[in-house]
């Protein structure tokens, strides 16, 4: 009978821990069904998250672009603008020297200006220019004053 009650208890505490085991098998399936649950629905937010960021990036990306090639076009205008007014300024230039050639005047103090910047002599710029001596020391001091400016470049 010892025997018999000692078997029984073996076996009822056999079957408790069955039951135990069961029970903790099945709760940890359960929990393991949650988490990969929420690590599903984590994955997913993720997954959205990235998509929106990708989607604003690629916006941004567009919209820098398009910037770009704004710049790019109003660079080329300026360009055209730039290249359209140097045209012009060299012909006004052009077309200056052209009046100042024909102005018998001028010619003659840009000739004194030259005999003054290569060393002449006031005496030698007034014979050779026809101009009166106190303009020719006018010059000289002009010239002497500033001898970086165009003095030397006319």
């Amino acid at each position: 009978m010892i025997n018999t009650i000692f078997q029984l208890s073996v076996v009822v505490g056999l079957v408790i821990l069955t039951i135990m085991l069961a029970k903790l098998f099945l709760k940890t399936r359960s929990e393991a069904q949650d988490l990969q649950q929420q690590l599903q629905s984590l994955k997913a937010q993720q997954s959205e998250a990235l998509h929106q960021a990708l989607k604003r990036q690629s916006q941004s990306i567009k919209l820098v672009e398009h910037e770009n090639v704004e710049q790019q076009q109003l660079i080329q205008h300026m360009d055209g603008t730039i290249s359209q007014l140097s045209q012009g300024i060299k012909a006004l230039e052009q077309q200056l020297q052209e009046l100042q050639q024909r102005d018998p005047e001028v010619r003659l103090y840009q000739q004194a200006k030259q005999l003054i910047a290569s060393g002449t002599s006031i005496d030698e710029v007034v014979e050779s220019c026809g101009i009166p001596r106190a303009e020719a020391e006018l010059l000289f001091s002009l010239a002497k004053q500033s001898p970086t400016s165009d003095w030397r470049e006319s």
